[in-house]
């Protein structure tokens, strides 16, 4: 385990917030191989802490997976920032989780987030041909042509053509696409080549797991073995 700030280390034992870790630390009821910690302190989670006198043995973390709403504006960093709301700001439990893949920070929609690093290397690969459908608005209405274009797998990102994807319409201007692949801003990059740009992108499905009633900012968990049966 990489070292992690002291405050941190204990928030994901079940001692409340950073908040309250930090007061703990500050108050000197935090003993670290004898010696009293200090704010700034890091740990690994195999050195003897004690807190108001108890040991405090580290938790085995379950494995779990969270559907998460990410809205319109947020980062889909775990890093906090001064400059931007991220995924830092939000609840997500005692246990730390990390994105699996990413929304850019104009876009909305599901966002998996898990503490398996095995299972987000199978969701991301691409051998994997996992499906992501999306619901797409765009400046102005799309053509059969543009249609066409958009799911045959002619376009080219970056020198390197794109899987193709399917595309269904849902009224003259909005669309939905199935991608099998998650290339950075893809679909935004997909529609500028075919003369249209992007005004709302939301992410309503990855795989089995879909967005359904989930409002902005909010999460639901999700069972593991949706996933462990995967290709």
């Amino acid at each position: 385990m990489e070292p992690i700030r002291l405050q941190k280390f204990l928030a994901q034992q079940g001692f409340g917030s950073r908040r309250n870790a930090e007061q703990l630390i500050s108050d000197k009821k935090v003993i670290i191989n004898g010696t009293v910690a200090q704010l700034g302190d890091k740990v690994q989670g195999n050195e003897r802490i004690f807190v108001e006198g108890k040991k405090v043995k580290p938790i085995k973390h379950k494995k779990k997976i969270v559907a998460f709403y990410k809205p319109v504006g947020v980062e889909c960093t775990m890093k906090s920032s001064a400059e931007t709301e991220t995924l830092a700001d939000f609840d997500f439990g005692f246990f730390p989780v990390f994105p699996v893949g990413r929304l850019d920070k104009d876009s909305q929609g599901l966002l998996l987030m898990t503490n398996d690093g095995d299972l987000a290397n199978k969701l991301m690969h691409p051998r994997y041909h996992h499906e992501k459908e999306y619901v797409v608005s765009v400046n102005k209405e799309v053509t059969t042509q543009q249609i066409e274009q958009l799911g045959n797998g002619s376009l080219k990102i970056d020198g390197k053509k794109v899987n193709p994807a399917q595309i269904k319409p849902i009224s003259p201007t909005v669309f939905s696409i199935i991608l099998t692949e998650g290339r950075n801003r893809q679909i935004r990059r997909m529609c500028q080549a075919v003369g249209l740009k992007v005004i709302d992108l939301l992410r309503i499905r990855i795989e089995k797991t879909h967005l359904g009633s989930l409002k902005p900012g909010k999460k639901r968990s999700v069972d593991i073995r949706f996933f462990t049966d995967n290709k």
